[in-house]
């Protein structure tokens, strides 16, 4: 029995790795980000210190990263997904803190397209 075994070395040759290419500060609390369907864009939501929602778009040119869209929202962001969306319209479905659901037409950001009160709480 070997009280003080000697680590071994991580073989990472054949694992996944991720790598960074590009970073950005944000002033708000990150809960998700998802890439645009076949663009170099990526949406990241999450909460700001006041708890209303933050949701920003931001593209991905040569390296660098361009803030392109900027949405504020009654309550906080919890998750988005794309799931429900045609790729040629890039719709995204988010939940908040309130329970409710929005669907973003992420070409115009003014205002959600849809919105329903999905849940009584938190929608995951």
């Amino acid at each position: 029995l070997d009280l003080n075994p000697k680590p071994t070395p991580m073989d990472a040759t054949n694992a996944p790795q991720i790598v960074e290419y590009a970073s950005q500060s944000v002033n708000f609390t990150p809960f998700a980000t998802k890439w645009i369907p076949c663009s170099p864009r990526f949406v990241c939501l999450g909460t700001n210190p006041r708890n209303t929602g933050a949701m920003v778009v931001y593209e991905l040119n040569k390296g660098k990263l361009k803030e392109t869209a900027k949405v504020t929202t009654p309550a906080g962001l919890k998750c988005a997904t794309f799931g429900a969306s045609f790729f040629e319209k890039r719709q995204m479905a988010t939940g908040d803190y309130k329970g409710k659901l929005n669907i973003w037409d992420l070409n115009n950001m003014k205002k959600a397209v849809f919105s329903v009160q999905a849940h009584s709480g938190i929608v995951h």
